[in-house]
């Protein structure tokens, strides 16, 4: 078994409102940016 090794600068947690636009601001600051959230294509309950 081969394990992956992925590295950034910034890990957000949710893709949300507000995890979506810190990960928007940090990369806009020239940061890489991975987002982990629960579902596949994000589904946020932001009104």
């Amino acid at each position: 078994m081969t394990l992956e090794r992925h590295k950034y600068d910034v890990l957000v947690i949710g893709a949300g409102g507000a995890g979506l636009r810190a990960a928007v601001e940090a990369r806009e600051a020239g940061l890489s940016v991975a987002i982990i959230c629960k579902s596949l294509f994000g589904k946020a309950h932001t009104v």
